[in-house]
């Protein structure tokens, strides 16, 4: 009886602590896995309020605000130069001379062409006299059936050519006197004076150059008004509706070493300049265009702060020509307007009394495109984050379809989705955005309020 008791008591221990072992491994499993939490991590920024302004950034260049090329209107050699590179000169002064010899003995010519033609004159003015004369004596002796008729149309008609000779012989004259005129003209033209107040920026001509005016009109010196410059910025054409004539602008010149100016837009030139390689822009041609003493355009493509913006001759061959519909089809290509970048140029006045700065400078320039005093601001990459797929699927969940737009909402602003994580799932939350800059997109509608922790970026555990 003591052997039995005795021999059954192990094998109840080992169960019972086998059946221990077992609870103890289960509760600690479900510890674990209530600890453990959701199965991704997830980084938030809180809503929060406050102002937003957007801005459009560019880098724009200097130019005088008057520019004057300085040519020369007659031919001739270059004789002495007044002025060189960097020359500051006033209206009036002597640039360069050209050799006045070939000039002078034109206008000799031409004074005496006006001595002959006075001459001229003056023996036309006596047979005009004496024509006169001669045929009211004809007509004299008509009255008394002296002379025949004939005679006194013959005294007639010469009467009539001693007075056409006469105008002639005036008209000869005054246009000698012209000439007189234009060989003078010719002649002061050989001294090139300055038309402005300004610096020779360039200069393209030596003494014993020979210049041919007849062609076209040779340059020889650009001058500039360095006083009052332009800073001329491209703004894209997404932005050409904030950036209005009047609006603030704020900008530093490399030259300064970083002070900053303000400003405003003077004006936004409305010819486009379309930029269809990434390296080059081109300026579209309208109908009525002039060149003058403008400045030229501005290089440097403007970049929004918002998170949210040759006609080729056709081959032939054989002896007619033929077209094949690949070629057709280059052509067609070829002759289409390029497509590419548009911006438009944006016009800052800046005095420049002093000089310091230089034409072809740069300058970063700031344009205050929208602002908002006070806003419900949601940051940016709340707006863009999205749950990847496989994160939904790890927490059994469906990404619910896009938000759609409704062609016939006029409201202002566009459709966005943010996402909040509670109780280890996603919720899509659609709102509608306005303004935007760098870091903070403005709450026009939709149910998130200040203080709301959206999701930003999350990964798998």
């Amino acid at each position: 009886m003591r052997h039995r008791l005795f021999g059954a008591w192990p094998t109840k221990a080992v169960l019972l602590a086998g059946l221990l072992a077992l609870a103890l491994g289960l509760i600690t499993l479900f510890v674990v896995r209530a600890n453990r939490g959701p199965a991704v991590h997830v980084v938030t920024s809180a809503v929060t309020e406050g102002p937003i302004t957007r801005t459009v950034m560019t880098t724009g260049i200097l130019a005088p605000a008057k520019t004057v090329d300085v040519g020369a209107q007659v031919s001739g050699t270059v004789e002495f130069l007044g002025a060189d590179f960097n020359s500051r000169v006033r209206a009036g002064d002597v640039l360069a001379r050209l050799d006045p010899r070939p000039f002078d003995a034109d206008l000799m010519q031409a004074t005496a062409a006006v001595v002959q033609s006075e001459g001229d004159l003056a023996r036309l003015r006596v047979l005009a006299d004496d024509a006169r004369v001669k045929l009211s004596r004809a007509k004299s002796l008509a009255s008394t059936d002296l002379i025949a008729p004939a005679d006194l149309d013959t005294a007639r008609v010469a009467d009539e050519q001693a007075a056409a000779d006469l105008k002639a012989g005036d008209a000869a004259l005054q246009s000698a006197r012209a000439r007189v005129d234009q060989a003078r003209i010719n002649r002061a033209h050989t001294i090139i004076r300055s038309p402005i107040d300004g610096v020779v920026v360039n200069r393209l001509v030596e003494v014993g150059q020979t210049l041919n005016a007849a062609v076209n009109a040779p340059i020889l010196f650009t001058i500039a008004d360095l006083r009052h410059m332009l800073l001329l910025g491209e703004i894209n054409e997404g932005e050409m509706g904030a950036v209005r004539p009047g609006a603030p602008v704020t900008f530093e010149i490399e030259s300064d070493a970083g002070q900053q100016h303000t400003g405003t837009v003077n004006e936004v030139r409305l010819q486009p300049v379309i930029d269809t390689t990434g390296t080059s822009s081109t300026t579209v041609p309208t109908s009525g265009s002039a060149t003058g003493g403008s400045a030229g355009g501005a290089v440097g493509t403007a970049g929004s702060s918002s998170s949210g913006s040759t006609n080729a001759p056709a081959g032939s061959s054989g002896t007619g020509p033929t077209t094949s519909p690949s070629q057709a089809q280059t052509s067609q290509a070829t002759n289409a307007p390029a497509l590419g970048v548009v911006t438009y140029t944006a016009v800052v006045n800046l005095e420049n009394p002093d000089g310091a700065y230089a034409p072809g400078g740069t300058g970063l320039m700031t344009f205050v495109s929208d602002h908002r005093d006070r806003a419900v601001r949601i940051p940016n990459n709340a707006i863009t984050f999205r749950p990847t797929p496989d994160l939904l699927n790890s927490l059994d969940q469906e990404e619910p379809p896009a938000p759609q737009h409704d062609p016939k909402d006029q409201r202002p602003g566009r459709v966005a989705r943010v996402w909040t994580f509670k109780d280890g799932r996603f919720d899509a939350v659609t709102i509608r955005v306005g303004v935007a800059n760098d870091s903070w997109t403005e709450l026009l509608e939709g149910s998130v309020r200040p203080g709301d922790q959206l999701v930003t970026q999350a990964t798998s555990k």
